[in-house]
């Protein structure tokens, strides 16, 4: 994890290279989000902490991607690096869209046109199943929301958007805004189309989340 309140440059090289150094197949990475309601949230209200500032997030996040890559690993999801070989087959399934079950309380379920989630009190959870019953709530997913779900999934990854399973599952009126919307971040060099796929770049990577809030369809 980087952007930790007060980490230097140089401590985040020093956890880079330890990370490098004990030769493991798969390593993810991710900056750290101060969540309301936790300590850290409480101490930064206080000003006893201040979050890391989004230049230094940047050159972070740099320093990662260019040495993992010098030291072979693939870059294959915006914070995620694999030896070849080696993806996680388990969170793949979400970047890909494929359904899944989750089992327990709490846990998360997609059927591609609905999702569920299961009441997170482990006790009503055991009560509920007990009696034969799930104790789970169903949300229907629109066009519109599955197309925006494979836009902030499937769009993390390197090997981006098929643009055929674009129209094939929405529909020419969602490859054509999708293409629009494309337009000027491919312009900007942030994202690129080739062998009918469109992916993020090396650029488009560190404002990964801009661009996907620009490509998702509003209603």
């Amino acid at each position: 994890m980087f952007g930790l309140p007060g980490q230097t440059l140089q401590e985040w090289q020093y956890d880079i290279n330890m990370a490098i150094d004990l030769g493991v197949e798969h390593i993810s990475a991710y900056s750290l989000m101060i969540e309301e309601g936790t300590p850290l949230y409480h101490l930064k209200s206080k000003g006893e902490i201040k979050e890391t500032d989004d230049e230094t997030y940047n050159i972070m996040y740099s320093m990662l991607v260019d040495q993992m890559r010098q030291a072979g690993y693939e870059h294959y999801e915006i914070s995620n690096f694999a030896r070849k070989g080696y993806h996680s087959c388990h969170n793949s399934n979400y970047w890909n869209g494929t359904p899944y079950i989750g089992v327990g309380a709490g846990a998360h379920s997609y059927h591609i046109v609905s999702r569920s989630w299961n009441v997170e009190d482990i006790w009503e959870y055991i009560d509920s199943i007990r009696k034969g019953r799930i104790p789970s709530k169903t949300e229907e997913l629109s066009l519109m929301d599955r197309y925006n779900d494979i836009v902030t999934t499937t769009m993390r990854t390197s090997t981006g958007i098929l643009l055929t399973d674009i129209e094939q599952q929405f529909g020419k009126q969602y490859l054509d805004y999708l293409l629009r919307m494309s337009q000027r971040w491919i312009h900007n060099d942030c994202l690129a189309l080739k062998n009918n796929r469109i992916h993020l770049t090396y650029k488009g990577v560190v404002i990964s989340d801009t661009i996907m809030s620009d490509l998702i369809m509003l209603p």
